[in-house]
């Protein structure tokens, strides 16, 4: 007799879109923005923070933990 055995392993699930995205003005003369948002996911490892002037190119800021909810941009350009 032969026997076979195939596994393929379960293909995780991508994490949930964080929804509620806010910005605003905070600190000292509100030179500051904090970015607010809802994590709808259990499984991410952190959440990327991007920025962009024109909404075409793109610039990292910062990842967060995983479960975060807030990040403070301290050194925001106005322009």
């Amino acid at each position: 007799m032969l026997f076979g055995l195939n596994y393929t392993p379960p293909v995780p699930m991508p994490p949930a879109a964080p929804t509620g995205l806010t910005a605003a003005p905070t600190g000292t003369n509100n030179l500051h923005v904090l970015l607010t948002w809802n994590d709808n996911s259990d499984n991410e490892t952190g959440f990327i923070v991007e920025y962009s002037t024109n909404g075409s190119s793109w610039t990292e800021l910062t990842t967060t933990a995983a479960d975060a909810e807030t990040y403070t941009h301290t050194a925001p350009t106005y322009g």
